[in-house]
């Protein structure tokens, strides 16, 4: 007997039954136009409707007793939030994307069960294993199927570059702008301060007025990728832990300003706090980037954003449980301070955002310039530690273009992907789809021969083009 796997998993105790009602195709729908006297109707259109599956089952236990543990196992397993893939044993080389419908009742037979699983898929289409090409800048290839699927374009750059455009051909997509012949694709920010924690050369330990009255102890270490602490120091009645600070190349006035962390509750009871700072030249913070795990007892991790003691990304907002991995940026461009937070996902490194806000700083209270980073590493009172460290910490200077400059998008070592299954784009996992162009289009592959253009050609390090022929 055949069975299939949902979510990834197959159930060693259940098998499908003959009497499954699945469609051969898509369900499609016409609508017509009918016109007063005359016989028939005009076709309109077609929608493709849902698909649905009915899947007559069999459980195999030995008791009832296990029957009925086998049931709340079948529950946990099959219903989801979201479509998961589907597959059949006897066509196992296409995918469903479905979600149970409407309710389970077993029969029992003797000490078994037997019923009929209704899977509903909202994109009613059935998929083959995912295909890709890699080329430099152009190429031709074919798609299977018999129905129009969306691709994933990656393009990793060689050099400098104001835009990105990939075309089939007929439409493209792009982002950023070709500069003019009188334009001058310029870079609009200039790194000052970048590290992955590779080492504390040149780092001093941090005194007053930068600890703002926080006990400093322990010591700060780097291993090559990141900056972290094993010891903090003691003292059991408040925060405490090691801070160190380093000078910029340059001061800075307008800046972008982004923080790379994780943190994670690893046991019970744990607190913990990271804390970036940028200072001026009196070693007063200036702007402060920090997540808290404030409560032994509570999972909650609270970001927070400080210019000058005023809050920019308050603890309510961006909220996580247990763990966060991930980005918190801030710009300051004049008297505006912008704080963006970001999760990056697991698996794909898409960086997906939690939290926008802004604050405009109309006393001018911070806006001294910038001239040194400091980093902190916190425990509370004698809690335990929940594991914490930072990965990268970056400090750029935000320049002014004039009307004849136009802004670089991407240099060498970037990543651009045009994901045309979820209408976005990203460079190097964050999304850059303000920065689309107005004439590009999400077009999709066709089922046959296909042809795939990135420009500008000359900028172009390698293309990978990812897809799922897709069948009705």
């Amino acid at each position: 007997m055949f069975s299939f796997s949902f979510n990834g998993i197959k159930k060693p105790y259940l098998k499908i039954e003959k009497g499954r009602r699945r469609s051969i195709f898509a369900p499609i729908k016409r609508n017509l136009v009918y016109v007063p006297g005359m016989a028939g109707a005009y076709l309109s259109d077609t929608d493709t409707d849902v698909r649905v599956i009915e899947q007559p089952i069999y459980i195999k236990s030995k008791t009832k007793p296990e029957l009925r543990k086998l049931e709340e196992d079948l529950a946990s397993w099959l219903i989801t939030e979201e479509p998961a893939p589907l597959i059949f044993e006897d066509e196992p080389d296409r995918t469903y994307y479905a979600v149970v419908d409407g309710s389970l009742d077993i029969e029992e037979v003797v000490r078994n069960g037997k019923g009929i699983i209704t899977f509903l898929c909202p994109d009613p289409y059935k998929y083959g294993a995912e295909k890709e090409v890699t080329f430099e800048s152009s190429a031709s290839f074919d798609v299977e199927g018999t129905v129009e699927t969306e691709p994933v374009i990656e393009v990793t750059l060689n050099g400098d570059t104001e835009y990105v455009a990939v075309s089939n051909g007929t439409d493209i997509n792009m982002v950023g702008f070709p500069a003019k012949q009188e334009e001058t694709p310029t870079q609009w920010q200039t790194p000052i301060f970048i590290t992955s924690g590779q080492t504390l050369t040149g780092w001093t330990t941090s005194a007053e007025p930068s600890l703002g009255g926080v006990p400093i102890g322990g010591e700060l270490k780097a291993n090559g990728d990141r900056f972290y602490a094993d010891d903090y120091g003691y003292n059991p009645y408040q925060w405490h832990g090691p801070a160190m600070k380093t000078s910029l190349s340059e001061t800075i006035q307008d800046f972008q300003f982004d923080v790379g962390f994780r943190m994670r509750k690893t046991g019970n009871n744990q607190c913990g706090a990271i804390r970036v700072s940028l200072l001026d030249a009196s070693s007063v913070s200036v702007c402060n980037i920090e997540m808290t795990k404030h409560y032994g007892g509570v999972d909650t991790l609270y970001p927070q954003v400080l210019a000058r003691g005023n809050v920019v990304l308050p603890e309510s907002q961006g909220q996580v449980n247990s763990y966060f991995g991930g980005v918190i940026r801030v710009f300051r461009q004049g008297n505006r301070f912008t704080a963006f937070m970001w999760q990056i996902r697991d698996g794909d490194g898409v960086w997906v955002k939690s939290a926008e806000t802004n604050w405009l700083d109309t006393s001018n209270v911070a806006a001294a310039k910038v001239t040194q980073v400091q980093i902190r590493l916190l425990q509370r009172a004698d809690f335990p530690v929940c594991e914490q460290w930072i990965d990268d910490i970056q400090v750029y200077r935000l320049n002014d273009l004039d009307a004849n400059q136009v802004p670089i998008i991407g240099k060498a070592g970037d990543k651009v992907v045009f994901d045309h299954r979820n209408d976005n784009i990203l460079r190097n996992g964050e999304s850059i789809i303000d920065e689309k162009a107005f004439i590009g289009n999400y077009f999709k592959l066709q089922p046959g021969r296909n042809n795939i253009a990135v420009e500008p050609a000359d900028k172009i390090q390698s293309v990978k083009v990812r897809w799922s022929d897709k069948w009705r």
